[in-house]
């Protein structure tokens, strides 16, 4: 099942085009002639396709020619790829996807969103523009190279949802932290069980195939507009809610009980306070009650805010040598 979101918000005469637009794509014609049809309406079916066919690796968007006559208008596509080396790598993203999704076997819906969210965030490289450049904004960089930017992230956990039949779309706009600041970013939003939420695999990145960060799984409209800023452009499916799978501590106070406690998972483990902390608080106060049983087991603690604001909202904690015995 593909999800074609960005489809559905076309009207009727650009629904047709994109059809037919598809069907030319899909053999890689060297000439999609449609008519009736203005440059403004090509334009959005184009980038309607861009989001909803992930599969469409091969099809290099940003160079399409849109050649006028009249009411008529010629799309001359432009491809990464030769038609037959293009076939040999969907072949190959077959064969990945389906070995992928064996790990999800007997798995929920709700299991295997997370565990496709796992596997891209541990077995991908963020790279920004490294080897095969092209490549690392789609899913063969992020499935195949396993190496890619945010786009390459996004598209590809759409692709494996769409393969598993989980309704996913992608979106993109701008983020805090990615390349500045303020810079471009994509993610996604995904319907398990009746309800809708975002999830951004580039954030739960930590580069390790170890562990990943579960931070920005499954969160709200109103949490993720705190450092991501989709385009005005698309209206996004809504209400979106919050139902991130971290255990949430009630108070900095508490934070080490549940240290304690949880030292001997593994290499990484994570916690969402039930609301913002101020970031200089909580360091001095947890600095100041730890002792020397606690220390030799940390190696570091990093803290996840809000840009600008000074709050923190998560905490993800890393211990020495993996898991301890006391």
């Amino acid at each position: 099942m593909i999800s074609i979101y960005y489809k559905n918000l076309l009207v009727e005469d650009e629904k047709k085009l994109y059809e037919s637009f598809e069907l030319g794509l899909r053999p890689m014609e060297s000439e999609i002639p449609v008519q009736g049809c203005t440059v403004e309406q090509a334009e959005r079916v184009i980038d309607a396709l861009r989001y909803d066919r992930p599969d469409f690796f091969f099809a290099d968007w940003n160079h399409f020619l849109l050649q006028t006559r009249g009411t008529d208008v010629k799309v001359i596509p432009a491809y990464f790829y030769s038609k037959e080396y293009a076939v040999k790598l969907l072949m190959q993203l077959k064969e990945t996807a389906k070995r992928i999704l064996r790990g999800a076997a007997g798995k929920s819906e709700y299991e295997t969103a997370l565990y496709l969210h796992d596997y891209l965030a541990r077995n991908c490289k963020y790279v920004i523009y490294e080897t095969k450049e092209r490549d690392c904004f789609n899913i063969l960089g992020a499935l195949l190279w396993r190496q890619c930017v945010c786009s390459g992230f996004a598209h590809a956990y759409k692709y494996l949802c769409d393969v598993a039949d989980i309704q996913c779309i992608t979106v993109s706009g701008h983020a805090y932290g990615i390349v500045g600041p303020e810079g471009s970013h994509a993610w996604n939003i995904i319907l398990l069980d009746g309800k809708m939420s975002y999830v951004d695999v580039t954030f739960d990145n930590l580069e390790t195939k170890n562990y990943c960060s579960h931070v920005y799984f499954l969160r709200s409209e109103k949490r993720i507009l705190m450092d991501h800023t989709p385009r005005k452009e698309y209206a996004l499916p809504g209400p979106l809610v919050d139902r991130c799978p971290l255990e949430v501590i009630p108070s900095v106070a508490q934070f080490k009980k549940y240290l304690r406690r949880d030292f001997e998972k593994g290499e990484y483990t994570e916690y969402l306070f039930s609301s913002p902390v101020e970031s200089d608080v909580f360091m001095k106060e947890f600095k100041e009650s730890l002792e020397v049983s606690d220390i030799r087991f940390l190696e570091r603690i990093d803290h996840y805010g809000f840009p600008g604001k000074g709050k923190t909202e998560s905490i993800g904690v890393y211990w020495k040598n993996g898991p301890q015995k006391k």
